[in-house]
């Protein structure tokens, strides 16, 4: 049976990166994703009602929420994204904050970004990919300069390259992802 899960992120890279971690937990079972994604986090909030409300018409059982921290207060975050989506058509829904940007889960794996960008050198690993206070800009630089200055990370064509290649137990290494997978494990 095809699953519909709806998803509400800031852009379509965003996207793209919740699209392959659904297909590493969910491995294989029927599923589609239909998403709204525009013009950042303010645009989640103003249009997410609405969003959902569309995403159920499309068939949608389940919701997720992205929206990156981007140096914010958490609790803040979180309220706002609940106060956004309450009521809402769809009752099976998580939100999703990754910290700082959704970014520090790809630079979760090194392995993944030495295969998508065909790095030879091997990468170090990242500690705290999430204590990071700018990640996409730090994969910008790590790809950049780990590359021989030959390749540019961009978010839009790379995102999704990058978690397909990821492997759960290096995701898991950024708290912020945890909730996402929690939640896909129950609705599966």
């Amino acid at each position: 049976m095809t699953k519909y899960l709806g998803v509400i992120a800031e852009d379509s890279s965003d996207v793209a990166v919740i699209e392959e971690c659904v297909k590493k937990v969910w491995k294989g079972k029927g599923w589609r994703i239909r998403a709204f994604a525009e013009n950042g986090g303010d645009t989640i909030e103003r249009k997410c009602k609405v969003w959902s409300a569309l995403l159920k018409r499309q068939g949608c059982r389940h919701l997720i929420i992205v929206r990156d921290l981007d140096r914010r207060d958490p609790g803040d975050v979180r309220r706002r994204l609940q106060d956004a989506s309450t009521p809402n058509p769809i009752s099976s829904r998580v939100i999703v904050i990754p910290v700082q940007a959704i970014e520090a889960w790809l630079l979760a794996d090194e392995d993944a970004l030495r295969s998508v960008f065909n790095i030879r050198e091997r990468l170090r690993a990242i500690p705290n990919p999430e204590g990071l206070l700018d990640p996409k800009t730090e994969l910008k630089r790590l790809v950049y300069n780990r590359s021989g200055k030959r390749r540019e990370y961009i978010n839009t064509a790379h995102n999704g390259r990058i978690a397909a290649a990821a492997v759960l137990s290096k995701l898991r290494r950024c708290a912020s992802f945890r909730p996402l997978e929690d939640y896909l494990r129950d609705a599966g």
